[in-house]
């Protein structure tokens, strides 16, 4: 039935193919965007990408002005917001849809390219595959640089090239102005597939000139951040004080047990899964996930270099695929759940979906339709339409928007719009810690703080320049979120900024609010008189 249907409906070839993919990856983004994009929001690290947007379009500076991600992501989103004139979550989510849809168009392109006949059955479950992954929107800024380097890697792999590594190059480049990361991954994983070509394949002789070509690709990309560490004043220092405080801290997220399919780790599941037997099936399937990201790279690599010592052809998408895995492993390890998984996945993805394209049609569609399987048993139950359905999510507004959202972000944005009302008649500042930079970006108001995501320990001179940024804005109020996360006391904030703890608890004064119950805590501020 499969083979049929597949021989049905043959892709056309040429541009006419890529016209094709591009109104199917539209088409497919925006009937996401319809189904779920009023659904679910996070006041932590979506409110992280939408407050950095807003100060942006107030003429900030990311980094300098206000902790960030890497610049590119805030003027992409800024732009589409300031096109449609709205400041609202809503903007947001669509520009986070059009980025998803580029992510989503590049995947389609790579897969097209390896596959003999690519037909649109195929298509289909590759894109939902593509899609389901995509579960949190805003991190569609992170989705689409992975993918996009997996592309321009194949495309170099295809046939090696002056121009190829120079375009491959300038992609890396690209990427890491989304987030350092990327371009680290990027360079490490395209170093070695350049390398191993130079060294097993037909290249050998062109090894140094290639990476020459793609190291000046790179700098052509990175160029836009060059510029702005050379002549936007303090971008330079607040970039390596970001550097400095990863080395500080050795880490760059807080790490979590990986979820093996033979261990059972609390909390990795989601809360709509109650069923035991089911519980058991996701844990075994994520932790498969977990096994065959690094193995892809593993065996990949080892599959490639000796393929081109014995000048035999290899994917070159799935070559790619494998010489990507292990560095984005990294951000899927770095703190081992769905999410992160999320982060890190599309090197595997691709590569199974392209590591049988010699096979017949019928072994493609096989492995497409089991890992799509494989797909649904894990990031399913995280769709925010599949959650908002079971759980029954509450409307509320999230700024100028409606939203269904769950009931704990309810709760808290009511809580924030009640605080506002009473203590901020006049739209004044307030002090949200340790991490809702989100609440600042609901109701439009700048952070009192530079750091707006407060998650590991600060030292006395950080907090000090702190105190003296709250002094200034004079918030009118302060809301602590005493919050122990992953059970660990020691990152409370009064544990990690103990100084600026004791600033607010000995200027402001505690006070009882009736949806301030714990974890909250709110503290009046002394001189506004209410």
């Amino acid at each position: 039935m499969a083979l049929s249907i597949q021989s049905r409906l043959q892709l056309p070839s040429g541009i006419q193919l890529y016209i094709a993919l591009a109104l199917f990856s539209a088409a497919a983004t925006l009937a996401s965007f319809l189904i779920q994009g009023r659904i679910g929001f996070s006041l932590w690290d979506e409110g992280y990408l939408w407050y950095g947007t807003q100060r942006v379009l107030a003429g900030e500076v990311p980094l300098r002005d206000f902790m960030a991600y890497d610049p590119a992501r805030y003027y992409f989103s800024a732009a589409v917001l300031g096109l449609r004139g709205d400041y609202g979550i809503v903007s947001l989510r669509i520009a986070a849809f059009i980025f998803q849809g580029l992510g989503l168009f590049l995947a389609l392109v790579v897969l097209a390219r390896s596959w003999d006949k690519p037909d649109a059955f195929s298509m289909l479950i590759a894109s939902a595959i593509i899609v389901l992954w995509m579960f949190l929107q805003y991190k569609s800024f992170d989705f689409t640089p992975s993918i996009a380097i997996i592309v321009a890697l194949a495309y170099l792999i295809e046939r090696p090239s002056a121009r190829r590594c120079f375009i491959t190059g300038v992609v890396v480049g690209l990427a890491a102005l989304f987030g350092r990361n990327h371009g680290l991954y990027g360079v490490i994983g395209c170093i070695a597939a350049i390398g191993c070509l130079g060294v097993f394949s037909r290249s050998a002789g062109k090894l140094f000139q290639n990476i020459f070509w793609w190291g000046v690709g790179v700098f052509v990309g990175y160029l836009p951040m060059l510029l702005a560490l050379a002549f936007v004043p303090g971008m330079a220092s607040s970039l390596i004080e970001g550097i400095r405080f990863v080395m500080e801290c050795q880490c760059t997220n807080l790490a979590t047990p990986i979820p093996w399919p033979w261990r059972t780790v609390p909390g990795i599941a989601p809360y709509i899964l109650t069923d035991p037997a089911a519980l058991v099936v996701f844990r075994v399937v994520l932790g498969s996930f977990f096994i065959a990201l690094p193995l892809l790279g593993v065996f990949g690599i080892g599959y490639s270099a000796f393929s081109w010592l014995k000048k035999k052809e290899v994917p070159p998408a799935a070559a790619a695929a494998s010489f990507l895995a292990i560095p984005y492993a990294h951000y899927s390890f770095s703190r081992a759940d769905t999410a992160h998984l999320s982060l890190g996945i599309f090197p595997l993805i691709i590569g199974l979906l392209t590591i049988f394209s010699g096979k017949s049609a019928k072994v493609r569609i096989g492995v497409a339709v089991a890992l799509f399987c494989a797909t649904l048993i894990v990031v399913g139950p995280f769709q925010p339409r599949v959650m908002s359905s079971i759980a029954k999510w509450k409307k509320v507004e999230v700024g100028r928007d409606t939203m269904r959202t769950d009931p704990w972000t309810a709760h808290n944005l009511e809580l924030l719009s009640a605080l506002d009302k009473k203590y901020c008649p006049n739209g004044d500042s307030f002090l949200a810690v340790p991490f809702w930079p989100g609440a600042y970006a609901a109701f439009e108001r700048k952070s009192p703080v530079w750091e707006i995501y407060a998650l590991f320990p600060r030292n006395d001179e950080f907090q000090q320049m702190e105190i003296a940024r709250i002094k200034e804005a004079a918030p009118a109020f302060a809301l602590i979120l005493d919050l122990p996360l992953d059970s660990r006391d020691d990152l409370r904030f009064q544990n990690t900024h103990p100084l600026i703890d004791r600033y607010i608890k000995e200027n402001f004064d505690l006070v009882d609010e009736p949806l301030a119950v714990k974890p909250f805590y709110v503290y009046k501020a002394r001189y506004t008189g209410r």
